[in-house]
């Protein structure tokens, strides 16, 4: 997500899209599947990363293998043939995009990271606690060190 500011100078939040080797590797018709869809890949792959039935889908439909594979249910009308390739100007201005992405790990998190708290006092029996998350009686005795 970024930012950008139109003639008038109104603010837009705007989405940055990097479309990668896109192309279609099998197309999926209501005769033969009982639906009509497109198969789409992405990202190029080595032929020796691939098993033996993976590389034979890609083979059969003349296409590169690819890393990620994912299936759009579309209309008879939209269907593009095997091995065309996708790009940005598929897209036209304006277009709603649902972006899905994965968030970074950040593994196991102490309550100060995960939740903002500020921590507990650095006297008065707060040994080895200093980061950790106070129960109720330890909010109590610190009284107004933890809100």
């Amino acid at each position: 997500m970024t930012a950008a500011w139109d003639s008038n100078g109104a603010r837009h939040a705007i989405t940055l899209l990097q479309v990668q080797q896109n192309q279609v590797v099998q197309v999926k018709t209501l005769a033969k599947d009982g639906y009509t869809s497109l198969q789409l890949g992405s990202v190029d792959k080595e032929a020796r990363k691939c098993n033996k039935p993976e590389l034979l889908h890609f083979q059969a439909y003349g296409v590169v293998p690819k890393q990620v594979l994912n299936e759009f249910r579309v209309s008879e009308d939209a269907v593009l043939p095997s091995g065309t390739s996708l790009n940005a100007r598929h897209f036209v201005p304006g277009q709603y995009v649902d972006v899905t992405g994965i968030t970074i790990g950040k593994g196991f998190q102490g309550a100060m990271k995960r939740w903002g708290f500020k921590g507990q006092g650095a006297t008065h029996g707060a040994s080895r606690s200093h980061r950790s998350l106070a129960t109720n009686s330890q909010k109590y005795a610190l009284g107004n060190f933890i809100q």
